[in-house]
């Protein structure tokens, strides 16, 4: 599933503003290789925590919405 692959890529990390620009990492501990990515993405927006729209798009769509859940798990 392509899906595993997109979500994995984004859980690691952070995003460099002159890179990207965009600034800040998607968990609290931006090197630990787990779900987090997912359950943040659940949760409600925290400070400083980043979530692009393509991040809050995965929740929009009720397909993919149910693997974040799944996953989150």
């Amino acid at each position: 599933m392509h899906f595993h692959g997109f979500v994995w890529f984004n859980l690691q990390g952070r995003c460099h503003k002159d890179r990207s620009g965009f600034k800040g990492a998607w968990t609290a501990n931006p090197l630990a290789f787990d779900n987090s990515y997912l359950t943040e993405l659940l949760s409600a927006e925290k400070e400083g925590l980043l979530q692009l729209p393509s991040d809050k798009a995965l929740l929009s769509d009720p397909v993919f919405c149910s693997y974040v859940e799944k996953y989150a798990a």
